[in-house]
């Protein structure tokens, strides 16, 4: 999959801002409140995979060096996506762990735009942000 563009980048970075400056944090809240806006949609389960799947195209697309590469065997059981992104980003420099979760949350805007198309994206979003602007995210193929 592509790296998303400047409009799914934005639109994640602009919700990790509203929820606050601190990047582990901010990032907790927007997957909080996505998993709560989406589960009625596509299931917890829907968005738990949705959220590996963008876990797993961030890691060559982030500087953040997360908790451990996609096909590498685990020495322990595997960690929750949400574990994994909250304990890599607390790991990073502020300014890494901020642009690697506006990378991390492109990704997942991107595919939920490929499932859902930009319109449907657009109305979850403005349901958990009401103050974000969608436009670009009705009108987008990213």
């Amino acid at each position: 999959m592509r790296m998303p563009g400047a409009t799914l980048r934005r639109t994640a970075e602009r919700l990790l801002l509203l929820e606050g400056p601190v990047a582990a944090e901010s990032a907790l809240q927007v997957q909080a409140k996505l998993t709560r806006r989406l589960s009625p949609l596509v299931g917890e389960a829907g968005v738990k995979a949705l959220f590996a799947r963008s876990l797993r195209l961030a890691i060559g697309h982030s500087p953040a060096s997360w908790a451990t590469a996609p096909d590498a065997p685990p020495a322990a059981p595997p960690e929750e996506p949400t574990e994994r992104m909250r304990d890599s980003l607390r790991r990073q420099d502020e300014q890494v762990a901020m642009e690697s979760a506006v990378t991390l949350f492109a990704f997942f805007l991107q595919l939920l735009t490929t499932f859902l198309g930009g319109p449907l994206t657009a109305k979850v979003l403005r349901g958990a942000w009401p103050d974000v602007s969608t436009g670009e995210i009705e009108e987008t193929d990213e």
